[in-house]
């Protein structure tokens, strides 16, 4: 497996490590989430920051690594550095 640049797309559990979330949290600001009854609007916005493998609702997502690093350093998060994500992962 060649090392992740900051071009790879990425499925949830790779792309939660390169970027320093958890998946919980990297599919809740992709899907949305609710809280106290209601419906938090994503934070990261479909087509832009991710895209379905598939055309079906349960199709995993895939994450564009460059665009949710550049939204992290937006928001002022803090950026671990590009690593190789370990084969058989994700």
């Amino acid at each position: 497996m060649s090392p992740p640049t900051s071009n790879t797309n990425l499925p949830t559990v790779q792309a939660s490590q390169l970027l320093g979330l958890s998946e919980h949290t990297l599919r809740n600001w992709a899907r949305g989430r609710v809280d106290r009854g209601k419906k938090v609007e994503p934070k990261l916005k479909e087509g832009v920051y991710w895209f379905r493998r598939g055309q079906s609702h349960n199709s995993p997502l895939i994450f564009r690594i460059r665009e949710c690093r550049e939204f992290l350093d937006s928001q002022g998060y803090p950026l671990p550095p590009l690593q190789p994500v370990a084969e058989g992962q994700g």
